[in-house]
């Protein structure tokens, strides 16, 4: 496989961890304990071009995943969208359907989350900005969240937008004790910060 790799995501499906990463394609490694991974070829492929593997970045990227009543729903991000695929069983995936489109920036790290009996997605903005001056002003912290009762339609540009957060390629999850977490890269230290997420009702 190409040797360029990132944004990773891992779920724990029958004893196994399973690793999802890009760029395109976006592809499959597993472990047993986290440490050793076997990597499994790809996912799926998202255009014809990605089969020559000379081409670094194709038009999947920056996989999340959600588990919901029983099937896998992985989002990523496309040109000036983010398109989702589903699964019952981790190999055979659907084909893709864009649920959110914007015009307004390019859509990077998309965080798909179940909570309350809605869906929140978090999407974070790159508009292209960047002095080049100092490396850590090219990880804009601007994350718009989005809210839907249904998960394949998050609509266009800020149509559903709820929040805007500071926080750049965030990672939202729970602990053991049922506290939510939200992550951010660069952003406001070097390197990953971690804080706690509440979550407040609109009225």
């Amino acid at each position: 496989e190409i040797l360029q790799n990132h944004a990773p995501y891992i779920i724990k499906k029958d004893g196994i961890y399973n690793m999802v990463y890009g760029h395109s394609p976006l592809r499959l490694a597993v472990s047993t304990d986290l440490h050793k991974w076997e990597p499994k070829g790809n996912l799926f492929l998202e255009t014809e071009e990605e089969k020559d593997t000379a081409i670094l970045f194709g038009d999947a990227r920056d996989p999340n995943l959600l588990v919901y009543d029983g099937k896998y729903y992985i989002v990523y991000c496309s040109t000036k969208s983010v398109n989702m695929r589903v699964s019952e069983d981790f190999v055979h995936w659907s084909e893709p359907k864009t649920v959110f489109r914007t015009e307004t920036f390019d859509p990077e790290s998309p965080s798909l989350i179940f909570h309350n009996n809605t869906f929140y997605l978090f999407v974070c903005s790159w508009d292209g900005v960047w002095d080049q001056k100092e490396i850590v002003d090219a990880y804009q912290n601007k994350t718009y969240v989005l809210n839907s009762d249904d998960l394949l339609d998050f609509g266009t540009d800020f149509e559903k937008s709820v929040t805007t957060l500071n926080s750049h390629a965030p990672e939202v999850f729970q602990d053991e004790e049922g506290q939510w977490y939200i992550s951010s890269v660069e952003w406001p230290n070097r390197g990953v910060s971690v804080d706690k997420l509440e979550w407040v009702e609109q009225k």
